[in-house]
C-alpha cells in the first residue's frame, strides 16, 4: 500500500458541507457539517449503512447537487462556488471523476464502447478522429481492454468488462481524483477483486487520488490508506484504515466492523453489545432517554448501549491521536464499558458499569 503523497494543501478539502435536498416541509438535511480532505495519491474509502449520505456527498463534490453551506475546494479553487460558465467550464477539464455503480444502463443501450468512453474526451473539446481514438484505446488498456470491445454495445459485454469501460471512460479525460461509488457491489467475487486490485495500480501508475464508496468493509481492507465512516450525514470516524478496522473509536464504526465478520479484529463485540436493549431504554428516565431521541443528540445516541446525559449534544469530530478524527463524547472509555458488558454485567443510567 503506498503511502499518500504530502504537501500543504489537500487535492480535494470538503469544508463544513451541509446538504438540504427537498423544499418545504418535504425539505430533508442528508449532509451536516461534512469535513473531509483526500491527498494526491490516496485511496480513501467512504463507509456507511444505506442512506448515510455516502452517493449523496459524492454528487455534492462533483456539482451535480449543490450545498446548503460549506464548501468543496479542488486543486485550490472552491469549486462549489462557481456558476454557470465557470462550472461547465470546471466539468469540462475532467480532472475530478465520478463513476457510478451501474453507469451505463442510463445509456442508450445501441451506444457502442468506442463512443461511450470518447464522451468527455469530446466534452474536453478534442475533436481530431484520430486523436480521439488514440485517447479511448488507451484509455481501456489501462483497465485491461483491446480494442476488441470499441464496436460492441453494453449489452454484448459482461458486468466485469461494463464496470471497466466505466473507469475507462473516466480514465479517458485524464483525471486527477476519482470517486467510484459502490464499484464493486453488482460483481461476483473474481471480478470484484479484480477491480480493487485495478484501482489500486491506477492508484500507483497514474499518481490517481481514488474515493472508494462502499457498505463492504472487507473491500477496502487491502488497497485503503484510510477510511472515513459516514452516519445519518455525518463523519463520526475517520483515520488510517488498519487502524480503524483494529480499533474502532466510534461505537457505530464497531457496529458496522461486528456486523462484517471478514474484517473484524474484535471477536468479542456483536451487533448486540453495542446496540442498546429494549430494558436498557426502559430503565433510562424519561427526560434523559427524550434528550438522547432529541433532534440535538449524538446522531447514534438513541441506539447506542453507552449513551449518557453529555450524548443529548451532538459532539465534534475531533482529533482523536494518531491521525485518526473521532465523534464521540465517550471515545476513550466506551470499548472498555462494551467489554463489561460483554461479561455480563450492565449499565447504569449514565452508562457506566454497575
Amino acid at each position: 500500500m503506498s503511502a499518500p503523497a504530502t504537501q500543504t494543501a489537500p487535492l480535494l478539502a470538503v469544508e463544513s458541507l451541509d446538504v438540504v435536498l427537498g423544499r418545504g416541509w418535504r425539505a430533508n438535511q442528508v449532509l451536516s457539517g461534512v469535513d473531509l480532505a483526500i491527498e494526491p495519491g490516496e485511496i480513501v474509502g467512504l463507509v456507511g449503512e444505506t442512506g448515510s449520505g455516502k452517493t449523496t456527498l459524492a454528487r455534492t463534490v462533483t456539482g451535480l447537487v449543490s450545498p446548503a453551506g460549506g464548501r468543496v475546494v479542488f486543486e485550490g479553487t472552491t469549486i462549489s462556488a462557481l456558476r454557470r460558465g465557470a462550472r461547465r467550464a470546471e466539468r469540462r477539464r475532467g480532472h475530478l471523476q465520478l463513476v457510478f455503480q451501474d453507469p451505463l444502463r442510463s445509456l442508450d443501450p445501441d451506444m457502442i464502447v468506442a463512443d461511450i468512453v470518447a464522451q468527455g474526451v469530446r466534452l474536453q473539446g478534442e475533436t481530431d478522429r484520430e486523436a480521439i481514438r488514440q485517447r479511448v484505446v488507451g484509455a481501456l488498456g489501462q483497465v485491461g481492454l483491446d480494442a476488441s470491445v470499441l464496436p460492441r454495445t453494453p449489452g454484448q459485454i459482461s458486468g466485469g468488462q461494463r464496470q471497466r469501460v466505466s473507469i475507462a471512460r473516466a480514465l479517458a479525460t485524464e483525471p486527477r481524483l476519482l470517486i467510484c461509488d459502490e464499484p464493486v457491489s453488482a460483481l461476483d467475487a473474481s471480478n470484484r477483486n479484480y477491480i480493487l486490485r485495478l484501482l489500486d495500480q491506477l492508484r500507483t501508475s497514474l499518481g490517481l487520488s481514488i474515493v472508494i464508496i462502499s457498505h463492504d468493509l472487507s473491500s477496502l481492507a487491502g488497497i485503503a490508506d484510510r477510511v472515513a465512516v459516514l452516519y445519518r450525514g455525518r463523519i463520526v470516524e475517520d483515520g488510517p484504515v488498519d487502524q480503524v478496522f483494529a480499533a474502532p473509536r466510534h461505537p457505530y464504526t464497531a457496529l458496522l466492523m461486528a456486523s462484517a465478520p471478514s474484517v473484524r479484529h474484535d471477536r468479542e463485540l456483536s451487533p448486540q453489545q453495542v446496540t442498546r436493549t429494549v430494558a436498557e431504554a426502559g430503565a433510562l428516565p424519561e427526560d434523559l432517554l427524550a434528550g438522547l431521541g432529541g433532534p440535538d443528540a449524538c446522531v447514534l445516541a438513541s441506539r447506542c448501549a453507552f449513551a449518557a446525559a453529555a450524548c443529548t449534544v451532538q459532539p465534534p469530530l475531533v482529533a482523536a491521536g494518531d491521525h485518526r478524527r473521532v465523534a464521540c463524547h465517550r471515545h476513550s472509555e466506551w470499548l472498555t464499558l462494551a467489554r463489561s458488558r460483554a461479561a455480563g454485567g450492565q449499565l447504569t443510567t449514565e452508562g457506566q458499569p454497575r
